[in-house]
């Protein structure tokens, strides 16, 4: 999950981060070419919305708001970011307003976040059925938005790897490997949600930086 207010953006995301008083420089630009310049050059094709997996086209031009943190980061710093004199010369990464309820902004690894927002009150809905839930570590997860949340996400960097896999065996035997072992492992913290979220955010940071060969 990730907080932002005009104070202060934070999360509970794998690396830890936070950014105090962040100063914003409005930059409208295409989303297509805003991929393409910030995140990932070599993306396959011309449409990187479209291999980003986006609901939107990537021709429309978005609300851009590139970020600077007065005290701490918050994500990674861009180089192509642009200079304000305003605010000096400060290390900047971006949010964009996809559509009136998607913010977009770019995270470590070529990863790119889609946030959307959720009700003090919105019932937590991890990426299975709570009604089916049995195990503890199952049903402190349903009972809890945060880690329902990291749930999602965890689903979500789940299936990029293995698709990431998609025509090499070993890889995808190793991946279910370690997706099994995983999984017992979290089912161990039982309902310490601590435990838990510890458990899910280590998983997710190791899915999110694939091993280097």
């Amino acid at each position: 999950m990730v907080d932002i207010d005009v104070r202060r953006i934070d999360s509970d995301l794998p690396e830890a981060s936070h950014c105090d008083q962040p100063v914003l420089v409005p930059r409208p630009q295409v989303l297509n070419t805003l991929l393409t310049r910030t995140l990932w050059s070599a993306l396959p094709g011309k449409d990187a919305a479209q291999a980003f997996g986006l609901q939107v086209s990537g021709t429309r031009e978005v609300k851009v708001a590139w970020t600077a943190c007065t005290v701490g980061q918050f994500g990674p710093s861009l180089k192509t970011a642009p200079t304000d004199k305003a605010a000096g010369d400060p290390e900047r990464t971006w949010v964009a307003l996809a559509t009136p309820n998607q913010l977009l902004m770019p995270w470590y690894g070529d990863t790119l976040l889609v946030l959307e927002p959720r009700a003090s009150d919105q019932p937590a809905r991890p990426s299975f059925a709570c009604g089916q839930a049995r195990l503890p570590a199952e049903k402190a997860i349903c009972a809890s938005p945060r880690l329902s949340s990291y749930d999602l996400s965890l689903s979500q960097a789940w299936r990029a790897a293995v698709q990431a896999c998609e025509g090499d065996a070993a890889c995808l035997n190793d991946a279910r490997r370690d997706q099994t072992q995983w999984v017992a492992t979290r089912n161990q913290c039982a309902r310490d949600k601590d435990c838990l979220r510890q458990a899910m955010k280590t998983r997710l940071d190791a899915l999110m930086t694939p091993a280097e060969e």
